[in-house]
C-alpha cells in the first residue's frame, strides 16, 4: 500500500506529514515537498493506518517512540480495540 502526503523537508528527516494546506499552517521556513510512503516491514518512519486502511499522516514520525506519543495507552492497546494498526514506512521525495 502506498500514499502520497506534502511534508517539511527537514536537514536530516521529513516531518508533518499531510495535505499541502496541513503542511503549510505550521509556518515554518524549511521547503515543502510531496512524498510517496510506502507500506515496508524495514521502513525507517512510523505510521498508523485506520481500521479502513486510511493513513493518518499526524501520526507518522521518524521514531517508534514519538509515534507513541500520540496516543494515550499505547498504539496496542488501540490496535486490540479494532482501530487501526501501527506500521513501517518507506518515505520518498517526488521530483517535480
Amino acid at each position: 500500500m502506498s500514499w502520497k502526503m506534502f511534508v517539511y523537508k527537514y536537514p536530516d528527516c521529513y516531518m508533518h506529514f499531510g495535505c499541502y494546506a496541513y503542511v503549510k499552517i505550521h509556518g515554518l521556513s524549511y521547503p515543502i515537498v510531496e512524498v510517496e510512503l510506502t507500506e515496508n516491514e524495514n521502513g525507517e518512519y512510523y505510521g498508523w493506518i485506520d481500521s479502513e486502511g486510511d493513513l493518518n499522516g499526524s501520526l507518522v514520525w521518524p521514531s517508534n517512540a514519538q509515534t507513541e506519543m500520540c496516543f494515550a495507552y499505547g498504539s496496542k492497546i488501540e490496535e486490540e480495540r479494532g482501530r487501526g494498526k501501527k506500521i513501517r514506512l518507506s518515505v520518498v521525495e517526488i521530483k517535480q
